[in-house]
């Protein structure tokens, strides 16, 4: 009987090494997970490149993560007119109209932002600022725009109208960009728009 205490000890000595090897094992998977999230975190970047190509606009610009195109209408040339118009979600919109287009903008209520070649169509603009772009020259300010369901409310939009240094065709030779439904600041539509380059 007294042989046998000691090989009983080193049974439970063993046993007690297992478990904290598989302690000792999950903990540094743990940590080691945690730190592989961490740098995603801090390494993810937080904007993407997207690509603008058609008949009339070519351009890239930096948009935040996660927007993509969401709707394009280009609209013919009837009438001398000649538009296009991206979506970006709820946020963003990038849109242009040839001169034979009628412009202006005193009535943005209701899914009517306005239709802008250059500032002079805009009646109201708020803080106007010339700044000058890769694209061209531009004027960013802000709009007030409104809807009135059930509920009424308004939006002080950022805008940016942008002449376009290289145009892809006479027709649309300016775009603007809007961030609709205030989602996104002056500050931020201003460093969208100083991204826009031309593919040409």
């Amino acid at each position: 009987m007294s042989a046998e205490a000691p090989v009983a000890r080193k049974r439970l000595s063993s046993g007690r090494r297992i478990v904290l090897i598989v302690a000792g094992i999950v903990t540094l998977a743990v940590l080691l997970w945690a730190a592989f999230q961490l740098v995603v975190f801090l390494v993810a970047p937080d904007t993407t490149r997207i690509a603008i190509s058609d008949e009339h606009v070519g351009l890239e610009m930096r948009v935040p993560a996660g927007t993509g195109i969401t709707r394009i209408e280009t609209g013919p040339a009837e009438d001398g007119c000649v538009s296009v118009r991206y979506a970006m979600g709820r946020e963003l919109t990038l849109e242009g109209y040839s001169p034979g287009c009628e412009t202006g903008g005193d009535v943005r209520a209701n899914g009517h932002h306005g239709r802008y070649r250059t500032i002079d169509d805009i009646s109201d603009p708020i803080d106007p600022e010339e700044i000058s772009l890769p694209a061209g020259e531009a004027v960013v300010f802000e709009q007030e725009y409104t809807e009135a369901t059930n509920v009424s409310r308004s939006w002080e939009e950022p805008v940016v109208i942008v002449q376009l240094d290289r145009p892809r065709s006479a027709e649309i030779t300016s775009l603007v960009l809007r961030g609709d439904y205030a989602e996104l600041s002056r500050e931020e539509l201003v460093e969208i728009a100083g991204s826009l380059r031309s593919d040409e």
